[in-house]
């Protein structure tokens, strides 16, 4: 009742704002005496409650007028935008011309523009959740895979998250992440999963929470043949799972667990039999391919959101087929506007052909004709064939060209180790 009562008396302030203004040009002696007398004539009972009778007029004016209310919606917008106007008027006047305001009301919340002004403003208040490659500012440096860790002191972790869509129905996708962490304290890789998977903010990243974040707890057990395998307690919490729900998580899955896992298995309470998944019972654990054979894309989310790998939904037959689909985008993804080709068509790749002693390293010839400028773009591009090539089993590419040179941290005309994984998310430990 108290929220109705206010919106009532909030309309009828506006309705009363609204009458044209009333002026008396009368004497106020003279005014003073009617009033007196017509108080002398009248019951005092008049004299009690003059506010209510009053405001109780003007609500039954307001009801028999229902145009004032017609177009509130629209004057509500017009008032509040010249409330506005007039209170930013007056800070400026107290303030003496200084508008540095702005973005007070965002305090707390963790923003790629928000990180950006803050950075050029020179401040550096201390933040508590991860801080992701922006690409904004480039540098010789910047890269968008993990290139080596120290194995004895570290983890790579990597987590797969569905991307966030601004397409209306588009197919899904996946989006593997990156975070080298520390194994000072962590048993396990799993443990270290554990601890770091809630602490991205996904929104900002423009992908989706995994769905192991909703209720799973994961742990690590070991397989028939002793090597280790990952635990998903799930108990009831994905049984209503649409199919193509259980399609997404079983993506992330894949790519969450295919570096450090043979396979994982589903339990409810303990037991692992018929764990219900969506539409599926789960009676054993499910076997992780290693290796496949996609092609890698570009894909952003937003405009400050970073630049991110992704790999194709589909297996390709050959290397050639992966790389000549990598100049293409949006049509290997139903349309979806987010995904890009990764690489540029100025760079034209002459052949492709694996070492004749060391048949795990693949020469990719660029031509002379190639853009091979040290930037950001073709960054992105050498390293999307890089990740391509790793999922066709090569260990190491050789980019071959005329002349030599840098393109990032990659050393043309020589072999270089294929990535770790794919998007690095930076993490301060």
């Amino acid at each position: 009742m108290r929220r109705k009562q206010r919106i009532e008396e909030d309309q009828l302030e506006k309705v009363l704002r609204q009458m044209p203004i009333i002026k008396d040009n009368r004497d106020p002696k003279q005014i003073y005496r009617e009033v007196e007398m017509r108080l002398n004539k009248k019951p005092r009972q008049f004299k009690v409650m003059p506010a209510l009778a009053l405001a109780a007029a003007v609500l039954i004016f307001a009801m028999i007028t229902p145009l004032f209310f017609q177009n509130m919606s629209s004057q509500d917008s017009t008032m509040n935008d010249s409330a506005v106007e007039n209170r930013s008027g007056e800070e400026m006047e107290q303030m003496d011309g200084d508008d540095s305001r702005g973005g007070d009301g965002m305090a707390g919340i963790q923003s790629f523009e928000a990180t950006e002004d803050k950075e050029s403003d020179g401040t550096s208040e201390e933040d508590t959740t991860f801080k992701t490659n922006e690409l904004v500012a480039f540098d010789n440096n910047s890269t968008f895979v993990v290139t080596n860790v120290n194995e004895d002191t570290e983890y790579v972790i990597t987590i797969g998250a569905t991307a966030d869509m601004t397409d209306i129905d588009p197919e899904p996708f996946t989006v593997p992440l990156s975070i080298v962490v520390p194994k000072d304290k962590e048993d396990s890789y799993i443990a270290a999963l554990e601890r770091i998977r809630y602490e991205l903010n996904y929104s900002d990243l423009g992908v989706i929470s995994p769905f192991i974040n909703e209720g799973a707890t994961l742990t690590e057990g070991k397989d028939n043949t002793g090597k280790p395998k990952a635990i998903l307690e799930v108990g009831t919490t994905f049984a209503g799972l649409s199919s193509l729900q259980n399609t997404m998580m079983s993506d992330e899955l894949y790519e969450t667990f295919r570096t450090y896992y043979s396979s994982y298995e589903f339990t409810t309470n303990g037991s692992k039999e018929n764990v219900q998944v969506g539409n599926l019972l789960y009676n054993e654990p499910v076997v992780v391919k290693r290796e496949n054979a996609r092609a890698y894309y570009k894909y952003q989310a937003f405009e400050h959101s970073p630049v991110f790998l992704v790999p194709s939904r589909t297996d390709y037959q050959t290397f050639e087929e992966a790389l000549e689909s990598m100049y293409k985008g949006a049509e290997h993804f139903k349309g979806s506007q987010d995904v890009e080709a990764s690489i540029p068509e100025n760079m034209v790749v002459e052949s492709i052909t694996a070492d004749k002693v060391e048949p795990s390293v693949v020469i990719i010839s660029l031509s002379q004709e190639s853009s091979l400028e040290n930037t950001e773009e073709n960054i992105f591009a050498l390293e999307a064939i890089m990740m391509t090539a790793k999922e066709f089993g090569f260990e190491q590419v050789l980019f071959k060209t005329s002349e030599g040179g840098m393109i990032g941290n990659i050393q043309l005309n020589e072999p270089i180790d294929v990535p770790l994984s794919a998007n690095p998310i930076p993490y301060q430990y």
